[in-house]
């Protein structure tokens, strides 16, 4: 039985960012899905912990809840969204 790892530690919502609509593969890595989806807005914008949120609604995944490490790097990301 394969284990998954998981970044729990997402908090911080003065400093995190949702992302929707991110296919959910059943053992994944929620850290690595959430730096390439960043770095491809910038490249210097470093992702601290990601996790996956459970979803409301069967039929769709939850969001993938994403912690950069400072409100500068945070204000970048959401002036790209």
């Amino acid at each position: 039985m394969a284990t998954c790892e998981h970044s729990d530690n997402a908090g911080h919502s003065e400093i995190t960012i949702t992302a929707n609509s991110i296919k959910q593969e059943s053992c994944e890595d929620n850290l690595e899905i959430a730096s390439e989806l960043i770095h491809l807005v910038n490249d210097s914008v470093k992702v601290v912990a990601a996790k996956r949120l459970k979803s409301r609604i069967v039929e769709k995944q939850g969001l993938v809840k994403i912690r950069l490490s400072n409100l500068k790097e945070k204000i970048v990301v959401s002036r790209w969204k």
